[in-house]
């Protein structure tokens, strides 16, 4: 019998190191993978961009001289959307991967203004879905806004995969030069831990990357929380 211990625990060991193994090779391919259809969508931002500069800048143009308030103001817009093309494609760069592939198809991306929809489309499949918008959240950028959706999307998701019959509650707010995105539900939660984590490794990607942290855990009272927060104003977190 103790001679037959040290082999188990050998047994043992060997496959909990073999499972580890496999489930960091499977992280590290959801994490790839993500971040291939990030830089997707980093493309599309940067394209509508340039896009947005050539059209002020051919209007400039036209008016340099008839109007040159208007043209200044105009070139004004082409500095400013310039300069916020810079930091997506810095963005861009990072997380882009040989194996990415090009992008063929140009289309917008969501943001902010389409979380009501996500709501919308979760209250359709039977979840109690209320949104609410602590003041006002000012100007945020592109790639911002569509983190802040990413982290509604998937956060909701789990909760109607793994939550059981629950409400939830998605709250944004702006303060202190950030914004807060938070999805809370009223649900049993998830049954392992694992099951959440996967389907967050991509968000957690997403809000590293404009310098956010994204909190993930039990909720006060129960249920479970997802709670992201975005520097408004990511200048240089691409640079990290």
């Amino acid at each position: 019998m103790t001679d037959r211990l040290p082999a188990r625990r050998l047994r043992d060991t060997v496959l909990a190191a073999a499972l580890a193994y496999a489930l960091g090779r499977a992280t590290q391919a959801r994490r790839a993978e993500e971040r291939r259809r990030i830089a997707g969508e980093l493309h599309d931002l940067v394209a509508h961009r340039v896009a947005a500069m050539q059209v002020l800048a051919a209007g400039a143009r036209r008016a340099l001289r008839r109007d040159p308030d208007a043209a200044d103001g105009a070139l004004a817009a082409v500095e400013d959307t310039g300069r916020a093309t810079l930091r997506e494609l810095h963005r861009l760069l990072r997380v882009l991967r040989a194996d990415a592939g090009p992008t063929t198809e140009l289309a917008p991306q969501p943001g902010l203004a389409d979380v009501a929809a996500l709501a919308g489309a979760a209250r359709r499949a039977g979840l109690p879905v209320t949104v609410r918008t602590d003041g006002p959240l000012g100007p945020v950028t592109d790639g911002v806004a569509l983190t802040a959706y990413r982290v509604v999307q998937q956060a909701l998701r789990n909760v109607l995969r793994h939550a059981g019959p629950a409400t939830a509650l998605v709250r944004l707010a702006a303060d202190e030069g950030a914004l807060t995105v938070e999805v809370t539900d009223t649900g049993r939660g998830p049954a392992s831990a694992d099951r959440i984590g996967a389907g967050l490794v991509g968000v957690r990607e997403r809000v590293a990357l404009y310098g956010g942290i994204l909190r993930t855990g039990p909720a006060p009272g129960g249920g479970f929380r997802v709670s992201a927060r975005i520097p408004l104003d990511p200048t240089g977190a691409a640079e990290h």
